[in-house]
C-alpha cells in the first residue's frame, strides 16, 4: 500500500510537467483527477477524525499492584462512508506492554474490544486510546493524530495501589522487637480494656467517671485503660528517583511503596498508629493512619506519590518529619543511596528514639553497622527482607 501511494504522488507532478511540456489535454485531465482524489481522501480522513464516536471504560478504576483489570473500547461509525483502516495505539499501565488495534468500519457500524490491562507497578496511569492512524478508502493518505491533544479528550485514570505483603514480624533492634511484640503496656487515658482507677483531675471527661466507686468516697474516681507503651511508627520515604529512568524508576518506586505498605499494615494490626512522610517535588503532605479501616487511604496516598523529587535536602526533610511525629517510638527510613549527612542525622536521633531502621531499596552492599540496616532488592518481595534479622 505504501509503495502504491509513493507511485501515485510521484506520477502527479509527472503528468503536470508532461502536460505543460507537450500540451496534451489528457495529461492535465489525469493530473487534476489525481489532485481531486487526493483532496477528497484528505477531507474524508479529517471528517472521520471529528465524526467517529467512541466510549472507553475501565472495569476497575482502582487496582492492586500485580493484578489485572480490563479496558472496554467501543468505536462507532455513524456516517454513510466507510472507514477503510483505523489503527489505534492503546496506553496501558505496563511500560513493557504494547497494545495496538487495527480494524475497518462499514457505514453505520461499531466494533468493541475488551483489552486486558496488567498492573505490574503502583502509581496513577492514564489508560486508553492514544495515537491513531486513519487510512481512507482509496488508500491514498494515512493521517496520524494524537487523541490526547484534542481539547475534549480525556483518558480513563487507573490508580494502582501497592501490593501489601503480610509480615509475621519486623527485623529491627531490640527495642523495635518490644514495640512490635505488643507485650509492654502502660496506663492510659482511654482504650478498650480498663486497668484501674485514679482520682479525678480537672479536664477529665465526665463519661470516664466511675460513679459506683465515687459514690462511697469523698473524691471522684475515673477509669484508666491499657494502652501500648510505644504506639507511633514513622515511615519516611525518599521520593527522589536517584537518577533512575523508565521502568527502573517504576520498579524502585513500587518496591519502596510495597515496603511502606507492609510496615503500615503490620503496625495497624498491632493497634499502632502509623505516619508516613515523603519528600517530593509535588510537596506530599504527611499521612497518618490508625485502625484497620485506614489502610486503604494510606495505600492511595502511596499510589499518588510522585517520585520526582531531588536527593538534596532529604536529611533536612527527615528532620522536619521527625519533629512533627509526636515522639514516634520507631522510625523506618526508606531510600536507595543514603549519604553521610543522612546517616549522621539518623545516628544522632537513635539515642532518643527507641528504634531507628534504615531500609535501602538496592542490591545488598557492605555497610559499617552504624545503623540497623535492611536491604531490599528492587522488584523482589519485601516480606523476606523485612522479617530476616541481619
Amino acid at each position: 500500500m505504501k509503495a502504491l501511494r509513493i507511485i501515485y504522488y510521484i506520477s502527479m507532478p509527472a503528468f503536470l510537467i508532461a502536460g505543460l511540456y507537450n500540451g496534451i489535454t489528457a495529461n492535465f485531465i489525469v493530473f487534476f483527477a489525481q489532485l481531486f482524489l487526493a483532496l477528497a481522501a484528505a477531507a474524508l480522513n479529517f471528517w472521520t477524525v471529528y465524526s467517529f464516536k467512541y466510549t472507553q471504560k475501565l472495569q476497575d478504576e482502582v487496582g492492586l499492584g500485580g493484578g489485572e483489570t480490563a479496558l472496554r473500547i467501543k468505536i462507532q461509525n455513524p456516517g454513510p462512508l466507510p472507514v477503510a483502516l483505523m489503527e489505534i495505539e492503546v496506553s496501558t499501565a505496563d511500560p513493557g506492554e504494547k497494545k495496538d488495534l487495527s480494524f475497518s468500519l462499514p457505514p453505520f457500524s461499531e466494533k468493541s474490544f475488551d483489552i486486558p490491562i496488567l498492573m505490574p507497578y503502583c502509581g496513577v496511569y492514564e489508560i486508553g486510546m492514544a495515537k491513531t492512524h486513519l487510512t481512507d478508502i482509496f488508500g491514498l493518505m494515512r493521517l496520524p493524530f494524537d487523541m490526547r491533544k484534542l481539547f475534549y479528550y480525556r483518558q480513563p485514570r487507573l490508580t494502582v495501589y501497592p501490593a501489601v505483603e503480610p509480615l509475621s514480624g519486623v527485623s529491627a533492634s531490640l527495642m523495635d522487637e518490644k514495640l512490635f511484640g505488643g507485650a509492654y503496656l502502660k496506663l492510659a487515658e482511654e482504650g478498650d480494656s480498663m486497668a484501674g482507677l485514679r482520682e479525678y483531675r480537672e479536664g477529665d471527661a465526665e463519661k470516664r467517671i466511675h460513679w459506683k466507686r465515687s459514690a462511697g468516697q469523698v473524691a471522684l474516681y475515673v477509669k484508666q485503660y491499657d494502652q501500648p507503651l510505644r504506639e507511633r511508627v514513622l515511615i519516611v520515604a525518599d521520593a527522589s528517583p536517584h537518577g533512575l529512568k523508565g521502568e527502573e524508576k517504576l520498579i524502585y518506586a513500587d518496591t519502596l511503596c510495597r515496603a511502606a505498605a507492609a510496615l503500615c499494615r503490620h503496625s495497624l494490626l498491632r493497634k499502632r498508629e502509623a505516619s508516613i512522610f515523603a519528600k517530593s517535588a509535588s510537596d506530599a503532605q504527611p499521612n497518618r493512619c490508625a485502625g484497620a479501616g485506614s489502610l486503604e487511604p494510606f495505600l492511595k496516598w502511596l499510589a499518588m506519590l510522585r517520585f520526582d523529587g531531588t536527593k538534596a535536602g532529604f536529611a533536612e526533610a527527615l528532620e522536619c518529619a521527625v519533629s512533627e511525629a509526636d515522639e514516634a517510638a520507631s522510625i523506618f527510613v526508606l531510600t536507595r543511596e543514603p549519604d553521610e549527612k543522612l546517616i549522621n542525622y539518623l545516628e544522632s536521633i537513635s539515642v532518643r528514639v527507641s528504634s531507628v531502621s534504615l531500609i535501602r531499596i538496592e542490591e545488598k552492599k557492605a555497610y559499617d553497622g552504624r545503623l540497623h540496616t535492611l536491604f531490599i532488592k528492587p522488584g523482589e518481595g519485601v516480606a523476606k527482607s523485612l522479617e530476616v534479622d541481619l
